[in-house]
């Protein structure tokens, strides 16, 4: 296995070892070795303690399907997903922890997450009443790779759980496995609380959409903007572009939870309200045409998708009824939400 030195940056398919100690330490409780985990994966108690350090994507895929001979491995993989908490996601997971809402610290992962891992994607589908957090997996679909899916998923409601409180809903759990043995379904279920539907092309979580508007037990406004701007620093996209480009993310973040002002976005982004207005109008822009834009751009995007109603695409847009968003969406395109959506299906 070849690992980066703290110091290099991230390459494809590496892993910040923040996500891996969980695993490593649980192995080890379980009786496996620790010179035979130095062996076979390069892992070790000193390296995976270096903050920075990564470990190959190939290595955590390797190990899953060593843990997966077994005959614990159900309970082994419980125990890995037990010693989860949000710093096992660095920076990104603190800041997850300390947002307002669920659906800002799903933002604020689907977008930075690359940062500490770059194995797989994570998207939130609203499809009705229900949202699905799903994971796009990289790489061939392998033993190891396959069952870090079901791991990934179980540390998703672990997660979920830290940030809403433990009788979050969970409603299913999709496996990419065509079977589970009765040993896993038993305790994954009774941990998850809810059924495991096997089959899927993708893994994934299932529970209500109301949960994205729910606020997070650990929210903190000031830690929250703290760790917002740690990651908009650390992202190197970001910081190659105008203030223009980073006011329309942190727009993007702060949508569900209501209209983001001026003065929330500044402070997130560790500037006064009136620097950043300069700022923009340097490069062109107010805050408010930013705003439009984003708005504007994610209600055309939503609207293309038949399973979002007019409803929920209101909520995601940061409006509080739907009477104001279609007053909006008619200054905008000069139509309604409706005969917009009929625009964008194909001809019969």
């Amino acid at each position: 296995m070849t690992v980066s030195e703290p110091d290099d940056p991230l390459a494809d398919l590496d892993i910040d070892v923040c996500n891996v100690r969980p695993a490593f330490e649980a192995s080890l409780a379980a009786g496996v070795d620790a010179a035979e985990l130095q062996a076979r994966l390069g892992w070790t108690q000193t390296w995976l303690q270096r903050d920075g350090a990564t470990v190959s994507g190939a290595s955590t895929y390797e190990h899953m399907a060593w843990m997966s001979s077994r005959p614990d491995f159900a309970a082994l993989v419980l125990d890995m997903v037990r010693r989860h908490t949000p710093a096992s996601l660095g920076v990104v997971g603190l800041a997850c922890k300390t947002a307002a809402s669920l659906g800002e610290a799903l933002v604020r992962h689907g977008r930075y997450q690359t940062l500490i891992n770059r194995t797989a994607r994570y998207d939130a589908m609203v499809d009705g009443d229900t949202v699905r957090l799903e994971e796009t997996r990289f790489g061939p679909a392998t033993t190891g790779s396959i069952r870090l899916s079901d791991y990934t998923v179980l540390v998703a409601v672990q997660l979920l759980r830290s940030f809403l409180g433990p009788d979050v809903p969970i409603l299913a759990l999709h496996s990419r496995r065509d079977a589970l043995s009765t040993a896993e379904r038993r305790a994954w279920e009774g941990f998850a609380g809810a059924p495991i539907l096997t089959g899927y092309a993708k893994a994934a979580l299932v529970c209500p959409v109301g949960l994205m508007v729910q606020p997070l037990v650990s929210h903190d406004t000031e830690l929250s903007a703290y760790f917002a701007n740690l990651l908009q620093q650390s992202s190197p996209d970001l910081q190659e572009q105008g203030w223009g480009a980073r006011v329309r993310a942190a727009l993007e973040q702060r949508l569900a939870d209501g209209t983001p002002t001026a003065d929330s976005v500044s402070r997130g982004l560790g500037l006064g309200v009136r620097t950043l207005a300069r700022r923009l109008a340097e490069e062109g822009h107010t805050f408010g045409e930013l705003l439009t834009a984003v708005r504007r751009d994610r209600a055309r995007h939503l609207l293309a998708d038949e399973k979002v109603t007019q409803a929920e695409v209101a909520f995601l847009l940061g409006y509080r009824d739907q009477a104001s968003f279609h007053r909006a969406f008619r200054r905008w395109f000069g139509t309604t939400p409706a005969a917009f959506r009929q625009t964008l299906r194909p001809p019969p």
